[in-house]
């Protein structure tokens, strides 16, 4: 069917516009105000019907008129594909994953006035990225642009029933546009798998927070956090994470778990918790949406205690080559004290101001394992296990090792021989260091 370009305009306009709610219900007659000819010659043709709701009148586009417009709609995008190819070079590649993957892929509406307007209560971490002035903007353009070469229409989506009020502009794109910026740039990334269960971590904590307030009952509050994780096929351990940071703070307690007899974790303080959440997830996510250098959740440091350490196993080790063996004992001794206190201090375990505190251990493993799959978890209760008993072992001989006995070193005390002694066991502490350090640095 032969149409005049203003006609094929217009068709275009009610089939694009139609979907301003989301689906083909029509575009509201008030939005053609100077286009009456052409509309009066498409309802004569049968291209386009009129259709009520409520009181009102609007366009729909007729199966006939369907047919047409997506011809149309397919031939305008390959006469301005290179035109719209350069226009989107402007946005970011991940933004415009973000954009195609979180946005475009699921619907043919979407908000023009904004940004949303978001509370601290909403759960969907995509409208919190979308809030940022800075996606924002480019969220205007990339819609801006499909505008400018007929491919979008922006149009009111709300009426007020009773007064008539029109209300909420937003655009529309048609299903042939929608699958166009979807195939075209389906290989654009947003966020990695890991970006992504952070991300969805955000919306865990935030729906249902008021479960882990102080005066909520555990057993509840170990429900719906069970139930949460399964939702958003989460793993405990990253809600293990940001919790022990916020815990930091004094924000929460530090996670007990699933299987505490308390709750798996309690809120203390309701506005500082969100800010956290707000300032160490989402804003770190839209930097990385812009390419800027971010880090996700305040990077934690191993306790200095394991410099201490290695720094004690260093000077175990010169004294060893020195024949210094009992001296060389003495260090050891030190060093595995000083591991095994930053265990507790990464842990968050007080312990107290002693030689040995390895009976605190057992506390610690039960705060670690729920952040390890079950071989790392059998790997990590090995670990210390055999440092414990080196620990109690040292201590024991701790003073005799490191000071003479009526005036006599222990090396002339003893017969056996304390080289061979010392050099094996601080072997074996490296060994335990290196594995101890590798497991906890995967947890920072």
């Amino acid at each position: 069917m032969e149409l005049l370009p203003s006609d094929e305009n217009i068709l275009l306009k009610v089939y694009i516009g139609q979907n301003v709610r989301g689906e083909p219900a029509g575009i509201l007659q008030s939005e053609f105000k100077e286009e009456g000819e052409q509309i009066v010659r498409l309802i004569k043709k049968g291209l386009i019907a009129l259709i009520g709701w409520y009181n009102l009148t609007l366009y729909i586009t007729t199966m006939k008129g369907s047919i047409i417009a997506e011809d149309l709609i397919i031939k305008r995008i390959a006469e301005n594909e290179k035109q719209l190819q350069d226009m989107l070079k402007e946005i970011p590649e991940r933004v415009l994953g973000f954009f195609i993957r979180r946005f475009i892929s699921n619907d043919l509406s979407f908000l023009s006035e904004g940004p949303p307007y978001v509370t601290q209560y909403d759960e969907k971490w995509e409208n919190q990225v979308l809030e940022d002035g800075r996606i924002w903007v480019l969220w205007r353009k990339l819609f801006d642009s499909l505008v400018s070469i007929g491919l979008c229409v922006k149009a009111h989506s709300y009426v007020s029933t009773r007064g008539g009020e029109i209300r909420e502009v937003r655009y529309a794109i048609s299903p042939e546009v929608k699958k166009y910026l979807v195939s075209k740039y389906s290989s654009l990334t947003d966020f990695t798998e890991e970006d992504e269960s952070l991300l969805k971590a955000f919306s865990l904590l935030v729906s249902n927070w008021y479960f882990f307030l102080p005066d909520y009952d555990s057993e509840s509050s170990r429900k719906k956090l069970y139930d949460l994780l399964k939702y958003y096929l989460l793993d405990e351990s990253i809600i293990a994470k940001i919790i022990d940071d916020m815990s930091k703070l004094k924000v929460t307690s530090v996670y007990h778990g699933l299987l505490s007899e308390s709750k798996p974790f309690e809120v203390y303080d309701k506005d500082r918790y969100f800010i956290y959440l707000k300032e160490n997830i989402i804003k770190p996510a839209v930097n990385k949406l812009l390419g800027k250098s971010t880090q996700y959740i305040v990077k934690r440091e191993l306790p200095p205690f394991f410099k201490e350490a290695e720094d004690k196993l260093e000077s175990a080790r010169v004294l060893l080559n020195s024949e210094k063996y009992a001296s060389s004992l003495g260090e050891l001794q030190t060093a595995v004290e000083l591991l095994i206190k930053g265990v507790l201090n990464f842990s968050d375990i007080e312990f107290p101001k002693e030689h040995d505190v390895s009976d605190k251990l057992p506390e610690a493993y039960g705060k670690l394992e729920i952040r390890f799959s079950d071989p790392e978890k059998r790997e990590l209760r090995k670990c210390l296990a055999q440092i414990t008993i080196l620990s109690r072992i040292l201590s024991r001989i701790r003073n005799e090792f490191k000071y003479p006995v009526l005036d006599i070193s222990p090396s002339e005390i003893f017969d056996f021989p304390l080289d061979s002694m010392a050099r094996e066991l601080i072997q074996e502490f490296e060994t335990l260091y290196s594995q101890i350090q590798s497991m906890l640095e995967r947890l920072l």
